[in-house]
């Protein structure tokens, strides 16, 4: 990556973290330009592994911030279908205003009053970011399909994961993510 493409992905992040990031790959391109004029120089293995790490932990924190930033927009859309239904009452349009509200209750994903939350694979997909089809080869990798606790497979033959199962898929997200992605 490019300085310039540090100070990009820097700017996106916030807080302290953000400005520690930007901080220290300023200074190290910085320092790396002074000390080498542009030239390129040999790869040391052991800096190489503590780039790796710090690396992993960027990629960790960004992930963070992405599930962060989705629960805010979700929450933005809901918050908006809930004054768009608003609008249609004003209107006197009740099949619109109860149209949006419908959208509101699919964005927070209501559940029916004492269900058991479910998860289809697209939608655990959805939440770390990977496909359906990595989900359910990690169901098998990782036991979620032999433990009933954790899932079952419904009349339709798909399967179905509680919240259990999506712990376990959360936990082990990176593996995932760096499969799905052929790394």
């Amino acid at each position: 990556m490019t300085k310039q493409g540090c100070e990009f992905v820097a700017n996106k992040m916030t807080g302290r973290k953000g400005t520690i990031f930007t901080a220290t790959y300023v200074s190290l391109f910085n320092e790396y330009e002074s000390e080498h004029n542009g030239k390129t120089v040999a790869i040391d293995s052991s800096l190489e592994h503590e780039k790796l790490v710090y690396k992993r932990e960027w990629l960790i924190e960004m992930r963070k911030q992405n599930v962060n930033k989705a629960h805010e927009l979700r929450n933005q859309d809901v918050k908006l279908y809930l004054e768009l239904g608003k609008v249609a009452d004003d209107y006197q349009r009740p099949r619109m205003a109860t149209d949006f509200r419908n959208e509101a209750i699919c964005a927070m994903q209501a559940l029916p009053v004492g269900a058991r939350r479910e998860y289809s694979a697209t939608e655990i997909g959805n939440i770390i970011g990977v496909s359906p089809i990595a989900i359910g080869k990690w169901a098998n990798k990782l036991g979620v399909k032999r433990d009933a606790d954790m899932s079952y497979r419904d009349h339709d033959g798909a399967w179905r994961y509680f919240p259990e199962a999506l712990k376990v898929f959360q936990d082990n997200a990176l593996e995932i993510q760096d499969d799905d992605l052929g790394l």
